[in-house]
């Protein structure tokens, strides 16, 4: 019986030491034959070895139009791969993967890489628990981190992400509105790929960043949280921003709110925008009074085609004055203005309504209209650097007295010899009188504007005046 048990043991020994060598001097030509006849001369590998304590290792990985993914072309280059594997704390085994650099058109950089996932079961589930860590991690033209984390539950049959934690520092965001930051944190509940592995739903995501700045666009955020759900077309984004400023300081946002409803995920997939800030400080003291601002502004944008959108916007004067260097212009305090708005292509309408809260009542009831250059309109955005054709018609009432205008600007000429103003008055001594009593303007502005006024065309009571 002892011989039977040590002569089986011995036979063990040497199968699993027979197995050992093939896979140490077989495996690595298995490979590069199974690699050959599913991607060609599309990959290829130099230098595949396995060690001793069965690890693989590849000096260089290099892709040429290679088809890793279903309809995503791969080109680039991938050194010192190591293909590890141990026991985790519940007696699972894991595989280790670790990379050097990472060269190629669609990721920016990759100095290395390191994941961790556990081997499918062979019944029940095949949930996979994993982690990875990028260093120097960037795609092309969009996203770079110095460092990336991931962890959690990929299930292969369903293409399913779920508990996903992930988190980076060192990030830097290039758009049409490039963005940088020390470092952000996120959770997904669960994230569906479809068959091309692009992203078809999400829920539950969530991700917070101390601070992101754009010194292109002059914009810095503090305190960002962002949640988003989306599926079957149908989503909706929630955005939070403590503070919106410029980065110069001339203007901020307090407690920013944004929510949309989406029909894909794309710059372009919503339906409806809804933005809100409790004030927006003007800070520039050369034009404004200190502390002068906008309360409970509020803009809602509603796409009705994909060539129209209207926009709705509102607000309330705070303690609010317009300056010229020392001098006071106007106090707007109390006062209310709301806009009525159309893009529709590259051109953009507004109605204006403005309010005062004095004593005669101001108003002013006029629309505008922007007709920016199609090779423009993108660098408006980018930029906030508008170059349009400007037209407007307003009437400004004070009391049952009214000033009638018109301002044109046609490119290219304005830029160099200004823009066209027209004012027409019905009663001018009267319109002057009633300025005064409400308090609104500076008495020395209205003598200077009243003079000049005076100096215009004369039309019965009133005057034209153009400039």
């Amino acid at each position: 019986m002892l011989n039977v048990i040590l002569r089986t043991l011995l036979y063990s020994i040497l199968t699993i030491c027979i197995c050992w060598g093939m896979v140490l001097f077989l495996a690595p030509q298995v490979i590069t034959l199974y690699l050959n006849k599913k991607f060609g001369d599309t990959v290829k590998v130099y230098n595949l070895n396995i060690s001793p304590k069965l690890v693989l290792e590849i000096s260089r990985v290099e892709f040429l139009d290679s088809n890793i993914l279903p309809n995503h072309i791969f080109n680039g280059s991938l050194r010192a791969i190591e293909l590890n594997w141990r026991f985790n704390e519940s007696f699972r085994p894991e595989v280790v993967v670790s990379t050097g650099p990472l060269i190629s058109e669609s990721f920016t950089k990759l100095s290395s890489a390191m994941l961790t996932f556990e081997m499918p079961r062979f019944w029940g589930d095949d949930k996979v628990n994993f982690n990875f860590n990028l260093e120097n991690f960037g795609l092309a033209g969009f996203y770079q981190s110095e460092l990336f984390k991931a962890n959690g539950v990929y299930e292969p049959k369903s293409r399913q992400f779920s508990n996903l934690e992930f988190s980076g520092s060192g990030v830097s965001i290039s758009s049409e509105a490039p963005f940088t930051g020390p470092s952000f944190h996120g959770v997904v509940v669960r994230a569906n790929l479809d068959s091309n592995y692009g992203l078809s739903s999400i829920e539950g995501f969530s991700l917070t960043s101390p601070e992101l700045y754009s010194e292109k666009q002059d914009i810095f955020l503090d305190s960002l949280s962002a949640n988003l759900d989306f599926e079957k077309n149908l989503g909706r984004l929630d955005l939070r921003i403590g503070e919106l400023s410029s980065f110069y300081g001339e203007v901020s946002l307090e407690k920013v709110s944004l929510n949309a409803s989406l029909n894909s995920l794309n710059t372009n997939g919503w339906d409806f925008i809804a933005i809100k800030a409790e004030n927006l400080n003007l800070l520039n003291e050369l034009y404004f009074g200190v502390g002068s601002a906008l309360e409970n502004v509020e803009t809602e944008l509603k796409k009705t085609s994909s060539e129209k959108i209207n926009v709705q916007s509102r607000a309330h004067f705070a303690d609010f004055h317009i300056k010229n260097g020392d001098g006071i212009l106007a106090d707007l305090t109390g006062s209310r203005i709301n806009l009525e708005s159309h893009l529709v292509g590259d051109t953009f309408t507004s109605k204006v309504y403005f309010q005062s809260a004095s004593s005669p009542t101001a108003t002013i009831d006029g629309q505008v209209k922007l007709a920016f250059p199609s090779t423009d309109f993108m660098l408006c955005v980018e930029w906030y650097r508008c170059r349009a054709d400007f037209w407007s018609d307003y009437i400004l009432a004070i009391g049952s007295n009214k000033l009638i205008g018109s301002s044109q600007c046609v490119l290219p000429r304005c830029f160099i010899n200004g823009s066209k103003h027209t004012i027409r008055s019905d009663n001018t001594i009267k319109f002057f009188e009633q300025a005064s009593r409400s308090k609104i303007f500076n008495p020395f502005l209205l003598a200077v504007l009243f003079s000049n006024f005076s100096d215009g065309r004369k039309m019965g009571s009133g005057h034209m005046f153009q400039f």
